[in-house]
Order: structure tokens, then sequence, then C-alpha cells
């Protein structure tokens, strides 16, 4: 199965900057249990009837302590520096509407008095609200001296904010490009640690954003922290509907997986109304986060594609891109809304990114979801847009390497920079002005030629279309493959050459600490930064090296090959584009995977897998298997191989909940291509949900075997179905023989109640002899 897609750059999110009142009433109307949640680490689900009496003096405690370190934060000023001066600046910059009024203020100021941490702040975010649409100003604003200056007095004071303060400057700097040093970020962590108790929802949600913006991964402790008060406030109601899909995404990005803290969210916006809050960028970012943390909640999910479905239209392409991607990562058909999805993507086809493309087609083809001959050629038409706009890419990159080549053999080159900037202009050079993720690589290639051969496009499209679509996508790949190829050898040279220059100690040291890099990355620990260079692809897969270069993974080999076999199952005839080693290599690491397939089947002693267990129910009734058997031409495996007779075979396939559709039950695309596999290899196939089997009892399962079994022609025995069958016949029996005594029951002590009647009538033991 390979790996579902997503949109190559995260979508971008806003959370709420505007000036925030940095007074200590900010959060006055918050409730009183918010505080009391940390109490002594009283876990928020403890019996609230047994432990009220105890909490409520601790509950008081703190809250006064909380008021006394919230008065303490945030209100330090500088020697000098009048509380009523400090309040006539902050009048008059809220007063400015220019940044340049902004700075001129804080530089009469800093060379005075100095400013408060209330005061930087405020003119750091006014500075940030100023140049919200100006990326060029922000560059000019960061390049002056008063800037600087005013960068100063606020690092220098981060230990004195509070939780508002601290929250609003870190956004400020992610927005306006600041790059903080180490030693200022730690600052900052340590002072968010210090006044954790302070932070509520909306600050909880800009810290995190602000550390995803400047790609700095807080320290885990303080991920913690957060993660734990976010759930308090999720389960209580008080995050807004913006701030919970910032808190989801800003997790996602910092690396942050944490399912408790996703199923609370999903929880939180499953609640009637909330989804339908959210500006759509919202509603894609909370569900592609819960895509990214593992949070399947159908509720959640069915009210983001209520709110889609409200507003189809005011959906960016890839807020489009990033739901399907999420409904594939669920594996939840959207059924009907897929009409609604095509009708949003159709009318912005042009302004489809090669990711949100990708995205689309993928999501047809898994769900197994033919879109028409008409949209299919129209995506094809676009598609086709996207190869030629890479062919002019590589030509410019090409000759812009030549440009390079020529000027660094060239040593009294003083003019290269000029020359290569008078080379890069004209309409000729345009394809050098590619933005980032405008042009298709490797990932994209992939999931594009997979998904337009399990939809069929060649039996779909016009013959000319589709030759030149599949060739191209071909002829596409075969060079991302080619390019890969061709620099493991210069890369291993070069690690040979570096290794044999170095020291032994150095050269045994550094694949040590590439693995613990490596690892830190898996546990979320890793800079923000490092994670963030490596962008996700359609298929969930990264590129190491950037998009010129990167990685060819085994599993984009493998989605290669099987679109390749889906188009040839398919009966088409058309000659291939790929060169012989990339088809070659695409092959062998199909056929490696499913050897790989093979040996992981059976599963340990201990630990069955289905194919396993249905092996050995069939094993029970004495009829003859194989398991786990390859095809003739080894491209499949047989989960479970049977003869039904002299010239029928059986290829009973055992399907897990990973090959259908989680809410519709429904076979996803890829097992499709499998049953043209066997099917081309004489096999009959047949399926048994393994779900729908394990639910049963031991007795019922061994005879649902049987009956299936008997359905094909085989005739299943022995004692243990024998047992089975008496023991099913003994339960469905026992009603009947219950009521039975209990009726008889019933009738025995009607008589001796009766009896005892007669002889207190009679006055004797014995009934009155009739006459």
């Amino acid at each position: 199965m390979t790996a579902a897609p997503e949109s190559v750059a995260a979508p971008e999110h806003h959370v709420e900057d505007e000036e925030h009142e940095l007074e200590l009433e900010h959060h006055a109307s918050a409730d009183a249990d918010a505080a009391a949640l940390h109490v002594n680490g009283v876990a928020a689900d403890a019996d609230a009837a047994a432990a009220d009496a105890h909490l409520q003096p601790a509950a008081a405690a703190a809250d006064a302590s909380e008021e006394k370190k919230g008065h303490k934060r945030g209100l330090s000023r500088p020697p000098g520096l009048t509380e009523a001066r400090d309040r006539e600046t902050h009048e008059e910059l809220r007063a400015c509407d220019d940044w340049r009024d902004v700075l001129d203020v804080v530089a009469d100021e800093a060379a005075v008095e100095g400013l408060s941490a209330r005061t930087c702040v405020q003119a750091l975010t006014k500075l940030n609200t100023l140049t919200r649409n100006s990326p060029s100003e922000r560059a000019e604003v960061i390049a002056l001296p008063a800037f600087a200056a005013l960068t100063k007095l606020v690092l220098d004071q981060v230990h004195d904010m509070n939780n508002v303060q601290l929250s609003n400057s870190l956004w400020a700097f992610s927005q306006l490009g600041v790059r903080l040093p180490a030693a200022d970020l730690d600052a900052y962590w340590a002072a968010c640690l210090d006044a954790a108790e302070l932070f509520y929802p909306r600050d909880i949600s800009t810290l995190l954003a602000a550390a995803a913006g400047l790609r700095a991964a807080p320290p885990q402790r303080l991920l913690d922290v957060m993660g734990f008060r976010a759930r308090g406030f999720l389960s209580s109601a008080q995050f807004e509907a913006r701030g919970i899909s910032t808190l989801l995404h800003s997790c996602v990005v910092l690396g942050y997986i944490n399912p408790l803290l996703g199923w609370a969210a999903a929880e939180a916006v499953a609640v009637p109304g909330v989804m339908a809050a959210m500006a759509p960028q919202g509603v894609a970012n909370t569900m592609w986060a819960l895509g990214r943390m593992g949070v399947y909640h159908p509720p959640a999910v069915e009210a983001a594609l209520g709110a889609f479905r409200a507003s189809a239209f005011a959906y960016k392409p890839q807020e489009v891109a990033n739901l399907l991607w999420a409904l594939t990562a669920f594996r939840h058909h959207p059924g009907e809304v897929f009409a609604d999805f095509a009708k949003s993507l159709l009318g912005r086809l042009e302004e489809l990114r090669p990711a949100d493309l990708a995205t689309a087609l993928y999501a047809l083809a898994y769900f197994n979801t033919a879109p028409g001959r008409a949209v299919l050629t129209r995506i094809a038409g676009r598609v086709l847009t996207l190869l030629e706009q890479r062919t002019r890419a590589r030509a410019a990159a090409a000759e812009d390497a030549a440009l390079l080549g020529e000027a660094a053999e060239d040593t009294s080159a003083p003019e290269l920079a000029p020359r290569l900037r008078k080379a890069t202009r004209g309409p000729a050079r345009n394809a050098l002005r590619w933005r980032a993720g405008t042009v298709l690589n490797g990932v994209e290639l992939a999931n594009l030629y997979w998904g337009f051969a399990l939809l069929g496009a060649e039996q779909q499209l016009e013959p000319r279309l589709a030759e030149r679509l599949m060739g191209g996508l071909e002829a596409a790949l075969a060079e991302e493959w080619q390019a890969v190829a061709a620099a493991r050898p210069a890369a291993g040279a070069a690690a040979a050459e570096g290794a044999a220059g170095a020291e032994a100690p150095a050269a045994l040291a550094e694949p040590a600490v590439e693995g613990a890099a490596e690892a830190k990355v898996e546990q979320g620990e890793a800079p923000a930064a490092a994670v963030a260079e490596a962008p996700a692809g359609p298929s969930g897969a990264k590129a190491a090296a950037g998009p010129a270069g990167g990685a060819f993974p085994d599993s984009l080999q493998r989605m290669t090959f099987q679109g390749f076999l889906a188009g040839r199952l398919a009966g088409s005839s058309r000659r291939h584009a790929f060169s012989p080693l990339a088809l070659d290599a695409f092959k062998r690491s199909w056929m490696s995977n499913m050897t790989d397939m093979a040996a992981r089947g059976t599963g340990s002693r201990g630990n069955k897998t289905p194919v396993k267990h249905v092996a050995d129910l069939v094993h029970k009734l004495k009829i003859s298997y194989d398991t786990l058997r390859p095809t003739r031409d080894g491209l499949a495996v047989i989960d479970v191989a049977l003869k039904a007779g002299p010239e029928r075979y059986v290829a009973l396939e055992v399907v897990a909940d990973a090959d259908t559709a989680a809410n519709s039950r429904q076979m996803l695309g890829p097992n499709a291509v499998k049953r043209q596999l066997l099917e081309k290899n004489g096999w009959e196939v047949r399926y048994l949900n393994a779900g729908d089997l394990l639910r049963l009892d031991a007795d019922t399962q061994l005879l649902f075997v049987a009956e299936l079994l008997k359905g094909l022609g085989l005739k299943p025995r022995g004692p243990e179905l024998t047992a089975a069958l008496a023991a099913v016949q003994g339960a469905a029996a026992a009603p009947g023989a219950a009521a039975r005594a209990a009726r008889a029951e019933s009738a025995g002590a009607g008589e001796a109640e009766g009896g005892r009647g007669r002889v207190a009538a009679g006055g004797s033991g014995r009934a009155p002899r009739r006459s």
C-alpha cells in the first residue's frame, strides 16, 4: 500500500495577532476552574464529588498565588521610568498609524528612560500589524538601528514578561522574519515554563504558532506542559474554533505528535457549530493536522465535510487538497461530497499547484472513484502544461549550471554575480523564476502517474492525448530516477574521499551522530528548521535534498511500478517511455516487497496475522491449501491458495481494515490491481473480511469458513467441525430447554400450592374422595 498524499508545503496559518490589551485583566473572564486544573497535578478526570472538598482550599491558594505572580510579571520598568511616563508612551504608540512613527517613538524613549516590557511588546506588535501586507517594508524595518535597539530592549526583559507579552512578542518576531539566537530562544522557553500556569488558550496557540514560524523547537517539557493545559481547556470548551486549528497545525509543524491532545481537539471540533465557525483554512488545517497525528474521529470528519460542502467555492486549491489528503489518511470515503471537491478544484484548475493536483488525483484513485472522461481530460491538459513547465525549468537549470561552471574555471572573475544577474534577465530566463512548489518533482510525478493509471486514463482519454500524457510522465519519472542514480556514485566517492582524509575515530563516530539525529526527528525533538527543509510530497515521502535532487525511495518505485502494471493489465499496447534500467529498478523494488510481505505475513506464534488465522481454520477443516503463495510471474502474493477442482484454482484474499474505507467498507483502489494480477495468472478471486470474521466466537468462525468453502465446491470435515456444529446447536437449543424447564417448574409449583390449599380446607392430609 502506498502512502497517502499531502501537499508539499503545509498551509499557512494566521493567529489572531491584533494588539492584545496588555493589562492583567486580559483573562479576567476565564473560568475559575482553569487555575484549579493544575493544582497539585490533579488529573482532569478525577472523581469530582470525592475530590471537591479536598481541592477547594488548594484551588483558592493557587488562585491567590497565580494572581500574585500575574501582578509581578509584565509590569517591570527600567530604573527612572515612572508609571505616568510609561502610560504616556503607551498612548503615543497606540496612536501611531505608520511604522516609521513607531520607530521614532522607540528611538526617542530608548535614549532617555528606556521602555517597560509592556511598552516594548506593544511597539513590536504594532510594527507587525502596520507592515502585515508588505514584505519589503518588513525587511526595511528589521534592518534599521532603531529596530535593533527595540529588539535588545525586548530580549533583555523576557524574564519579566507575562503570558500575553511572551506569546505576542515571539509571534511578532516570527512574522517580521527575525531570526533569534539560540540563547535568546532558550530564555523565552525558560520564561514560558516559569509562567506556564498563566497561559490560557489564546496564549498557548499563539506561542506554538510563533515557535513554528521561527522554525525553533521548544524543549519537550514545555511542549508537554502546554499540551496538558490545552487538553484541559479543550475539554472545558474554552478554546475558540480558530485557536484549535492553530494549535493543532503548530504542534504538527513542530513535530509534537500528541494523540491525546489530538483526540481532545477532535472532540471539541465535532461539537455542532464549531467547524462552521472556522474559516476554510482552519477546517483544512485541522483535518490535515489530525491526519498527521493519526487521530481518526468520524464525527469530526463529517463536521469538516459539512463545513466544506456549505461553502466549497470559498476554499483555495491547497485547502481542498489538504482536506483530500486527510481523508486518504483516515481512509474516510467522502461519498457524495466528492462531487463538491471536483467542482471546487475544476473551477480553479489553472491555479492548482503540482502537489494539489497530485493529491486530488491520488484521492480519486485511492477511493476507486472515476471522475468521468470530460473531467479526466481537463486534468490531463493541466498536467501536460506542468510537464512543459518542468522541461523549461530543467533546461534553464542546466544552462545556469553551465554558466556557473565557466565562471568557476575563470579565477579572475570579479564580474561573476553581475554576469549571472544579467543572464537571468528577460523572458527567456523566466524559467529560473519558478516559485517553490510550482515545478513537478519526483513525488508528484509518481502520484500523478499512479492515479491516472489506476483510473484507466488510457482507456478513458483520446488515444493521442493518453500517449502524450502517460509517455510524458514516464519519461519524467525516468529522468528523476536517473538523476538520483547518477548522484549516488558521486556522493559515495565524495564520502569515501572524505573518510580517507579524516582521522579514524572521527570517521567511526560520524554514523552514530547521524543516527542520533534521525532518532530525534522521530521523537519530535529535532529543530523544526531541520524538519522543514525536507518538504513532504503528495505521498508523504520527504525529499532529502530539496526539489532539484533528493531521494527516489522504494515506496515511490513500487508506486510507479504498480501504475505501470495497472496500465498493462487494462490492455495498454502503448510503448512505454521508461528506460530499461529504470523499469528494472522499479520491478526489483516491487518484487522485493512481495518477498517481504510473504515473510511477514505469518506473524509470530503469539500474534497471528489474519491470513495465518484463516489458514489455521482451513487446516482444521481438512482442506488442502497453500498460504502466501507467489504467482507464477512473482508479481503478487496469494493469501490462501485453494484448489476447488481439476482446473479450478481459487485465491482466498483476506481483506484487512487497511484494504477498505473506514466508514463505507468499500474496497480501495490498489486492491483492483492485485485482483487483475491474480486473474491474469489464472486464479479465481474470493474475498473474506477479516474484521467480520474476528468478531465471531471461535466455533462460529469455523462454521463460517466451512460454509464459504462449501460454496466453492470443497468438502470441509473433521472433528473440530463436528464439535463446533454441536456446540452451536447446543447453544441454540439451550434457550428452548431452559424455557421448558421453567414451565415445568412453574406447573409443579402450582400443584404444590393447590395441594396446600386443599389440606387447609379439608382439615386432613388426604384429599376428599369422589363419590
